[in-house]
């Protein structure tokens, strides 16, 4: 278990059930695992490929992952939004899971649901030290949290590229949640009084993806949505953003509290916003 994790039937109580569960163990044994060339359907609380921790240089490839829902992301989810422990000089930091250098390529990865954190599709918590997300199709997917295709949550440095990212969904009419495409976020600050500002989302680079037709109906981004990123480096090069639409601002690109951010040689075109949202 991870710091913050208890056993018993409480363990996962929001996770019951995902098509594949990954546990790593504490003691450097996991390494250079592999999930390649499953078909995943119809998980209904836990998602197609739950990672926990501890899990080293797993890679997820070649798969078919279709038509399943998480309460933390319906697709692939690697790590945990809202773990917390207590740090030995008595501050509350998030979880580091430990999920370093995890590979996630080549995945058909289609109309699944998530319900809440960040990622219809994709969903990248803290503690994914060197991930790479590459050459998926992430198409059609949705969630009532943030970010429906790839949800980047937490600190972790990593790359986005060369996926084509399109048609997903974020809505939730009581909150404004944004990310239509692909969303880089840090998480707040746990404890205000030891740490007043969040850790950030670590070195992020998105690039040469075709990020088209995504939507973020209550909120902002609707091809790719920056927030809490904080002063670290998000580089977005390459990249073909078109046809997008969010319900408050940012049809191809919101940013929001990230104060280090290159956007160049991006095609940014026929993106829109309805400015439909509460917020507008």
């Amino acid at each position: 278990m991870l710091p913050g994790q208890t056993l018993g039937l409480d363990t996962f109580k929001n996770e019951f059930g995902p098509g594949i569960i990954v546990l790593g163990e504490n003691d450097g044994t996991f390494d250079a695992a592999r999930i390649d060339g499953f078909r995943i359907t119809g998980a209904d609380q836990g998602g197609a490929i739950l990672v926990n921790g501890y899990t080293n240089n797993l890679l997820i490839s070649n798969n078919r992952i279709s038509g399943n829902q998480g309460f933390y992301g319906g697709g692939i989810r690697v790590g945990h939004p809202e773990l917390i422990f207590q740090a030995a000089g008595g501050e509350q930091v998030h979880v580091d899971a430990q999920n370093d250098g995890v590979i996630i390529r080549h995945n058909h990865i289609a109309q699944n649901g998530g319900l809440n954190g960040a990622g219809g599709g994709v969903s990248i918590h803290t503690g994914a030290e060197g991930y790479t997300v590459s050459r998926n199709f992430i198409v059609g997917n949705f969630t009532s949290g943030d970010g429906a295709g790839i949800g980047h949550l937490g600190a972790s440095n990593g790359t986005i590229s060369e996926n084509t990212i399109t048609f997903n969904q974020s809505f939730n009419q009581g909150l404004t949640v944004i990310g239509g495409g692909v969303l880089v976020s840090g998480l707040p600050t746990v404890d205000a009084n030891t740490l007043p500002v969040g850790p950030g989302s670590g070195t992020v680079l998105v690039d040469s993806n075709r990020i088209q037709g995504n939507q973020a109906g209550a909120g902002d981004g609707g091809g790719i949505a920056l927030r809490s990123t904080n002063n670290d480096l998000i580089t977005i090069t390459n990249n073909v953003i078109v046809n997008n639409v969010t319900g408050l601002a940012g049809g191809g690109i919101s940013l929001q509290d990230a104060a280090n951010v290159n956007i160049s040689n991006n095609t940014i075109a026929m993106n829109d916003s309805t400015a439909t949202a509460s917020l507008a």
